[in-house]
C-alpha cells in the first residue's frame, strides 16, 4: 500500500491525430495505469465536465483530487475568465481542491513582486470562502514566467493570509526551471503549508532555454525525484505526476512505493 495519494495531471491528453482526449478516456487511461486519482486542468471546455467529475468515483474509482487554473490578479473583479475559475470551483465535486497559478496580464509587473501582494490576497479570499463551504483547499502553485514563479511567493502569502484552507504546491518541474539550487531549503520553508508535491522528467535546455520536461527515466529527474521524495517523507498528502508521464511511461505507477 502506498504511503502517498499518487495522481495525475492532465496535460498531456492531447495529440496531433485526435486532439483532447475526451474525459472519460483520460479516465480508463488513468485507472489502467494504476493511479488513484485524476487531476483536472481548466481549459475551455472545463465546465463542461464538471457533471462527469461528480460521477467518477462510482464509474472509474477514481477520486477528482484538484482543478488547475491561472488567475489574474490585476485583473478587475468581474474579470470574465476569473469567474469562469470561481464558478468551477463551485461546481467541481466536494472536497476538490483547486490549484492555482496566479499570473497577471500587467507586462510591467516582474515576477515574485511583492508591490501586488494585496491584490493577489483580494483575489484568494472569495475563493477561500468557498473552499470553506467545499470542504476543500485552494493551493498556490508556482509557476516559471507567472507573478507567482517562486516558492517562496506561496510561503509569504500563505504566511500573510493565515488561512487554514490555503496552501502550497512543490512543483518540481518550475522549482528546477526558476531556482534548481537549495532544495532542502525551498522545501523547508514550504512545509508548513504544503499540499503536494508535483513531480515529472526535468533537464536543463528546451524551448524554454532554463529547462524541460522528460521522461521518467530520465537521470536528472530520478536524483531529483529521491530528494524530494525523501525530504516529503513525513507529508500526508499527495504526489503528482504531470505531463510526459502519462503518455509515454512504460512501468505501471502502481509499482511507485
Amino acid at each position: 500500500m502506498r504511503k502517498h495519494q499518487v495522481f495525475a495531471m492532465d496535460t498531456c491528453f492531447h495529440n496531433s491525430i485526435v486532439g483532447t482526449y475526451p474525459y472519460d478516456v483520460r479516465c480508463e487511461m488513468l485507472v489502467e495505469l494504476g493511479f488513484d486519482a485524476i487531476y483536472v486542468s481548466l481549459q475551455t471546455d472545463g465546465l463542461h465536465h464538471v457533471d462527469r467529475m461528480a460521477a467518477t468515483k462510482n464509474q472509474y474509482g477514481l477520486e477528482v483530487v484538484a482543478a488547475y487554473a491561472g488567475l489574474d490578479v490585476i485583473a478587475a473583479k468581474d474579470d470574465p475568465k476569473n469567474h469562469e475559475v470561481s464558478e468551477l470551483f463551485q461546481r467541481l465535486p466536494y472536497g476538490c481542491d483547486l490549484e492555482l497559478t496566479l499570473i497577471t496580464s500587467d507586462q510591467s509587473v516582474k515576477p515574485s513582486s511583492i508591490d501586488i501582494d494585496h491584490l493577489a490576497i483580494e483575489r484568494l479570499e472569495p475563493l477561500l470562502e468557498i473552499a470553506e463551504k467545499q470542504q476543500a483547499h485552494v493551493c498556490l502553485y508556482p509557476h516559471f514566467g507567472a507573478w507567482l514563479e517562486r516558492v517562496e511567493d506561496g510561503v509569504r502569502l500563505c504566511q500573510k493570509m493565515e488561512h487554514p484552507a490555503l496552501k502550497l504546491v512543490f512543483c518540481g518541474f518550475h522549482w528546477y526551471a526558476v531556482e534548481g539550487s537549495n532544495l532542502s531549503q525551498s522545501i523547508s520553508s514550504a512545509i508548513p503549508y504544503l499540499h503536494s508535491v508535483n513531480m515529472c522528467g526535468s533537464s536543463r535546455g528546451g524551448a524554454l532555454q532554463v529547462a524541460r520536461s522528460n521522461l521518467l527515466t530520465a537521470v536528472t529527474w530520478t536524483i531529483f525525484l529521491c530528494l524530494v521524495v525523501s525530504t516529503a517523507a513525513d507529508i500526508q498528502d499527495a504526489l503528482v505526476f504531470k505531463d510526459t508521464v502519462l503518455v509515454e511511461m512504460s512501468t505501471p505507477i502502481s509499482s511507485v512505493q
